[in-house]
């Protein structure tokens, strides 16, 4: 079986200045640098370095994190339910801790798509109450989404997760069981493309692409290539219904939207445009 070197994963903890650092962990820390530092280059070539722009990153970062723990942990619904069914009819071995255990155990974890909308919805929702511009602060985001995906995937890669269907080309996956399978890098190919995607959307926000456009991009491209992604993951914690994952039935709801945005535009309107207040008149 070919692999790739003689890599295998997951890949151990860095240690650094005395402190073990996991490889997630690190590549995280790393991107959001790079992502710190071209957010700041595009707010400054837009002429937007306003205190705005921090309450609105600190609102996006947490929506983030919420929307990812409560997607993660919608995917893990059913298995929290059989758990708990499963200890409530063994009631000798229930115990509080146990229980908040099985409820961490099942929404302790993120998923990308719960993030990506999260951060969205945050920063639409700061924009219309501060009443400032949706689109073309939205702008300033959409490229930092995968670039920061790029890196995220890579410490997928390292840590072991999102790993691929096994392969005769890949590298050594070991499992909790001990088993070690060789698996297809699917984390490396994705991370591949959102570098790609990142490069094409911020190459647009050079240009000076009509405001809104490039969450359009985003929303037209990320999809398509989460979805045909999907068919070479291997792991199953992500959640299935019927034939499609819940990754690719979400895919396919947002590239449903960015084509009606493209199409009917006026429909999403009432979103990134609120209706603002007429003054009254002596009139009325």
């Amino acid at each position: 079986m070919a692999q790739l070197g003689e890599l295998m994963i997951p890949y151990p903890d860095f240690n650094i200045f005395g402190i073990e650092v996991s490889a997630y962990s690190l590549c995280s820390v790393v991107g959001m640098l790079i992502c710190v530092a071209v957010f700041y280059y595009m707010a400054r070539r837009r002429n937007m370095l306003k205190g705005d722009l921090v309450y609105m990153s600190l609102a996006a970062i947490v929506g983030m994190i919420i929307g990812a723990h409560i997607l993660f942990g919608i995917t893990r619904l059913g298995n929290m339910i059989r758990q708990l069914q499963a200890l409530s009819s063994n009631k000798t071995s229930s115990s509080f801790d146990t229980i908040t255990d099985i409820i961490m155990e099942n929404w302790n974890g993120m998923v990308f798509y719960g993030g990506l909308i999260g951060a969205m919805v945050a920063i639409i929702v700061y924009t219309r109450k501060t009443k400032l511009p949706v689109l073309e602060h939205m702008d300033l985001y959409v490229p930092i989404f995968p670039l920061f995906h790029t890196f995220g995937r890579i410490g997928c890669f390292l840590a072991g997760c999102c790993y691929g269907i096994e392969s005769d080309f890949g590298y050594a996956h070991t499992h909790s069981n001990g088993v070690v399978v060789n698996r297809f890098p699917v984390q490396l190919l994705e991370a591949g493309l959102n570098f790609l995607l990142f490069l094409v959307i911020f190459i647009c926000f050079i240009k000076g692409i009509r405001k809104g456009r490039l969450l359009q991009i985003y929303l037209l491209v990320y999809p398509v290539i989460r979805f045909c992604d999907e068919f070479l993951r291997g792991d199953a914690i992500r959640g299935k219904f019927l034939i499609f994952s819940t990754s690719q039935w979400i895919s396919i709801i947002l590239f449903i939207i960015a084509i009606i945005w493209l199409i009917r535009p006026q429909w999403l309107r009432p979103i990134f445009y609120p209706r603002r207040k007429r003054p009254k008149t002596d009139r009325e």
